[in-house]
């Protein structure tokens, strides 16, 4: 059986510092071994981001805005997928970004 998976993730872009000091955070969706990278519109100082947790330390309300906003994407994305999988419609991550 062909086992197909989609997966989010979140991560630092640390290569792109802006004049404040913030770098933007990037989305990565994968599904069947094909990626597609987007930006989620959101900053961050690298200090306050939890690489391992894929999302910003939780110690001030701007933080939480922002972990609340991935968390808002990130659902979406699923909820996309299980609805084309409902309408037995295959998915693809280009297909995702040019309807958003």
């Amino acid at each position: 059986m062909n086992q197909k998976t989609l997966s989010v993730l979140f991560y630092l872009n640390k290569s792109k510092v802006n004049s404040k000091g913030v770098c933007p955070i990037k989305c990565r969706m994968t599904f069947n071994k094909r990626r597609k990278e987007f930006s989620t519109g959101e900053f961050i100082g690298s200090l306050e981001w939890n690489a391992k947790k894929q999302k910003t330390y939780s110690n001030t309300i701007a933080n939480q805005q922002i972990n609340l906003q991935l968390e808002i994407i990130s659902v979406n994305i699923k909820k996309a997928y299980l609805q084309l999988q409902m309408l037995d419609v295959a998915f693809g991550v280009e297909k995702y970004l040019l309807n958003t």
